[in-house]
């Protein structure tokens, strides 16, 4: 029977574990669309573009587009910031993978 420290030391890393997979999935989920918007749309800005190929419009709605991309980036690593302290209130237990094989006795 493991100790109670031990416990307490496993507890931590399975909520390390949890926090480190779930800062991936924000980071997929903040990311990921920016990318496909970028795809989609970037022509606006003219996307893939050196400055000095702008015409003054696509500057202008890169300059726009920045601003916004910042904005859409800092808010998902603060609600990223946030559900990570949020888990740090929590005990956390791993149940790990479990498969169960059956076997006919008869």
């Amino acid at each position: 029977m493991p100790s109670k420290y031990e416990n307490e030391e496993m507890k931590a890393k399975y909520l390390e574990r949890l926090k480190k997979i779930m800062n991936k999935k924000f980071e997929t989920v903040i990311i990921h669309p920016l990318s496909e918007f970028e795809q989609y749309f970037g022509f606006i800005w003219g996307h893939g573009k050196t400055d000095d190929k702008l015409t003054d419009n696509e500057r202008e709605m890169r300059k726009r587009w920045q601003e916004c991309r910042a904005n859409i980036l800092n808010y998902g690593h603060r609600k990223r910031s946030n559900a990570m302290k949020e888990l740090d209130m929590h005990t956390v237990v791993w149940n790990r993978y479990q498969t169960v094989f059956k076997f006919d006795q008869g």
